[in-house]
């Protein structure tokens, strides 16, 4: 369990990216969506 802080902080970043990324797929998908209504 012993972890050095950096690979906690570099974790956390990967996580948010990936989450950054979905959200924004998703807004994405949205847009394309409206414009094909």
């Amino acid at each position: 369990m012993a972890k050095p802080k950096r690979d906690c902080r570099m974790e956390k970043m990967a996580y948010y990216i990936i989450n950054w990324k979905i959200h924004n797929k998703m807004e994405m998908f949205l847009q394309i969506g409206k414009t094909l209504a």
